[in-house]
């Protein structure tokens, strides 16, 4: 999917890349960043503007006017690639102008599913957390480790809720509910994955060094994308009519 720009915003009503009507289709010129696994890719899901607003196109990996160039990225093992167009061959998905509305269901449901993936990094830092119980020296450090332990299990409640508010909204017929719920997930999920990434090592000082640096690269990249959770922010307000 390619969608936001060099803003890194998925917001439908900064899409600049442009579609215009040729040779019985259609052809896209501009740019898109961020894209996940672009150079991978058999075929590109495209939003681009046209005179009656954003529009879903297809285009192949390897047609004319199209260039992919790796950008770097916190987490190696997730690619993301700056992907340009000039007069690239593409083809309609759907009604012309309808882009916008997929784009917002597609960060509605994209959120919803990275917040599943956050809470599963909760986790498996909890489970670390627990598996490296400090030696109880005195009493005073064990009520300090098992304080430190009850904050981040708090948090993890709070997040796990918001998300699973969000799955049950997303199977709604509300898409403003459902908006309102997946913004939510990633603001208290982002929350939670990064405050714990953060305290890892306080509360644990001997953890493997391996397991801190794998938890934390993977909680700063599922914190930043789709906008992170300022663009939720946003998204949230706007559905409140804030």
């Amino acid at each position: 999917m390619a969608a936001a720009e060099k803003t890194g915003s998925w917001d439908p009503a900064l899409v600049r890349t442009r579609a215009k009507a040729a040779d019985g289709g259609w052809q896209l010129t501009g740019e898109k960043w961020y894209v996940p696994s672009a150079d991978t890719a058999g075929t590109l899901f495209v939003v681009a503007r046209t005179v009656g607003g954003p529009s879903l196109y297809l285009v192949q990996h390897d047609a004319p006017g199209i260039t992919i160039e790796s950008l770097d990225s916190i987490d190696p093992t997730r690619p993301l690639a700056r992907v340009g167009f000039e007069d690239t061959p593409a083809t309609l998905i759907g009604r012309e102008g309808a882009g916008g509305l997929i784009m917002n269901r597609t960060v509605d449901r994209a959120a919803t599913v990275l917040a599943a993936e956050q809470m599963g990094l909760v986790d498996r830092a909890l489970k670390c957390l627990s598996e490296v119980l400090p030696a109880a020296t005195d009493s005073e450090s064990w009520r300090g480790y098992t304080r430190k332990l009850a904050e981040l299990e708090l948090l993890r409640a709070c997040a796990t809720a918001l998300w699973y508010r969000a799955v049950k909204h997303q199977g709604g017929d509300d898409p403003n509910a459902a908006s309102v719920a997946a913004a939510m997930a990633h603001i208290g999920c982002s929350n939670a994955v990064r405050q714990v990434a953060l305290r890892l090592t306080s509360v644990a000082p001997d953890l493997d060094a391996t397991v801190v640096d794998t938890i934390t690269t993977r909680a700063r990249y599922t914190d930043l994308l789709l906008g992170g959770p300022a663009l939720s922010h946003e998204r949230l307000l706007e559905r409140l009519g804030v």
